[in-house]
């Protein structure tokens, strides 16, 4: 498969065919130079949300109007945005699995962080990927919880996306600790150095971990996994 990180916490997957986008923060995400063309640009099979943050709802609704992508969220996470514009939705609940192609299914769990959209409060998720026989695992923006450990339980993970910004999620310490929860094999750190809240230490943080464990991929260029 091959994977891109845009910065903050949006991310590309592509795996035999299928694009899988996940919160498409790109025309005003300051990691790039030309947020605008790019997100005119993407292609999407599908779009997962963790949660209804602006900085990760992004450029949902332009690209899911402009390559009919199906949209992934939580269940009863308000959607009005998408409402009327016969865009496809599919909204499991947390430990519901959904099978987007025959090769790759989705599993929502919870992730701790507080949500309130147009006065009504929402759940955050982060969620586990099935592909290519990889189970990679997006936290979302989360804090640090024990639960994490269940993830893993039946199958280690092979990758790690997890915030390490602090403030609004896990500091780069506490994500230690849940990716030694996870067992994951590899951990790409997000959600880190888009505003100055989140700051931090990435290179510490990834010398931290296990030798050739953490992994910072250039913005923007896509790597095979």
């Amino acid at each position: 498969m091959e994977i891109t990180h845009f910065g903050h916490a949006a991310l590309r997957i592509v795996s035999d065919g299928t694009t899988i986008l996940v919160d498409p923060f790109i025309s005003e995400n300051p990691f790039l130079s030309h947020g605008d063309e790019l997100a005119a640009s993407l292609a999407a099979d599908y779009i997962i949300l963790t949660h209804f943050h602006e900085d990760h709802v992004g450029d949902t609704l332009a690209i899911a109007q402009r390559t009919g992508a199906t949209v992934v969220v939580l269940a009863d996470t308000p959607t009005q945005f998408l409402t009327g514009k016969a865009i496809p939705v599919m909204a499991p609940n947390f430990g519901g699995e959904v099978q987007l192609t025959p090769t790759i299914t989705v599993k929502f769990y919870p992730a701790w962080h507080a949500v309130t959209t147009d006065d009504r409060a929402s759940m955050s998720a982060g969620f586990a990927l099935s592909v290519e026989g990889k189970l990679l695992y997006f936290a979302g923006d989360t804090a640090l919880y024990s639960d994490m450990k269940l993830v893993a339980l039946r199958q280690p993970v092979d990758m790690a996306f997890l915030p390490i910004g602090g403030y609004y999620t896990m500091t780069q310490d506490d994500a230690l600790i849940a990716a030694s929860f996870l067992t994951a094999a590899h951990v790409l750190p997000i959600h880190y150095d888009t505003f100055p809240k989140i700051k931090a230490d990435v290179a510490r943080f990834i010398a931290d971990l296990p030798e050739g464990v953490g992994f910072r991929p250039a913005i923007g260029e896509p790597f095979h996994f």
